[in-house]
């Protein structure tokens, strides 16, 4: 469902439509009293035939109300029109998306700003983690790069994706594979692999069940990969052979690529995707280690 520019949604007027994803559509609108600039987000027309996609989106709308730190998109409103999906207004952010610059740079992604972002990222997954949140799934897009934000002027980094999930062990598998929280967790989870499996880790393309804080670890080490050889270590185009590339082969050597790399940050990201996630470094760390490595490459 595309909404015509000019358009009235709730106290909003659309602007313009802004690109959508897997969960829903985004839309650059103005609120009509009090003339702040947002970015609407709206539950794709056809999930709202589907109760557990409209909670989930609902709830994780308001998760991230609560969640009010630096480097996360603020949410200011959630509402919904009768016959509608649900929508909640973000603020509004100038920039580009990891994934953008990736495109734009290529292999040529340079060094020290590829640390400095990297670094700003781990550190925000981590935040997240002390919370019971995991950032799944999670792929360039959802990192906003924003220019000249942070105090010494230098670009900063938010995390967009708001379909986050709340850890929990009170889990329940139904009959058709997805994963419902208890009465007494926060949320339903529920995955899409489409678009996805390139950053997905073993342990979820075997159960997609397994939630743990080193599912973001691994995700994370395959888009540094990404960021640093200018291509993903396992891209088949053919999903269910991408999946399974996670669980069987070592990502091609770094060292293979005719690139000047860090030894700290190449050691670093063959730790991120172990394989097993016993093997794994905690997110704290990781964001450390890309701090450290930043500030002596500087």
């Amino acid at each position: 469902m595309s909404i015509a520019d000019g358009s009235r949604l709730g106290s909003y007027r659309i602007l313009r439509k802004l690109g959508e994803g897997r969960t829903g559509e985004v839309y650059q609108a103005i609120h009509v009293d009090s003339q702040q600039c947002v970015a609407l987000k709206l539950l794709h027309s056809w999930c709202i035939q589907d109760a557990m996609l409209v909670e989930k989106f609902i709830n994780a709308a308001r998760r991230m109300q609560r969640l009010a730190q630096v480097g996360f998109v603020q949410v200011t409103d959630l509402g919904q029109e009768p016959g509608s999906p649900p929508f909640f207004a973000m603020e509004f952010l100038e920039g580009e998306t990891l994934a953008a610059r990736q495109r734009r740079l290529g292999p040529g992604f340079p060094m020290q700003e590829l640390l400095w972002l990297a670094s700003q990222a781990a550190a925000l997954i981590a935040s997240a983690q002390k919370q019971k949140i995991i950032c799944q799934p999670m792929t360039p897009d959802v990192f906003m790069i924003r220019r000249g934000a942070d105090e010494s002027g230098r670009e900063s980094i938010k995390f967009l994706d708001l379909f986050v999930d709340t850890l929990s062990p009170l889990v329940d598998r139904n009959r058709m594979g997805t994963v419902t929280y208890s009465q007494h967790a926060e949320a339903a989870v529920f995955y899409d692999f489409h678009g996805t499996a390139a950053y997905l880790p073993p342990e979820l393309c075997r159960d997609p069940n397994n939630l743990h804080e080193k599912n973001d670890v691994y995700s994370l080490g395959i888009i540094l990969y990404q960021l640093i050889v200018g291509q993903l270590p396992f891209d088949d185009k053919i999903r269910a052979e991408t999946l399974a590339m996670h669980l069987t082969m070592p990502p091609p050597p770094i060292a293979r690529f005719a690139r000047t790399v860090p030894s700290p940050l190449v050691e670093l990201v063959n730790q991120m995707l172990a394989k097993r996630m016993t093997d794994r470094p905690p997110m704290a760390h990781v964001a450390q280690v890309l701090k450290d490595i930043e500030s002596r490459y500087v």
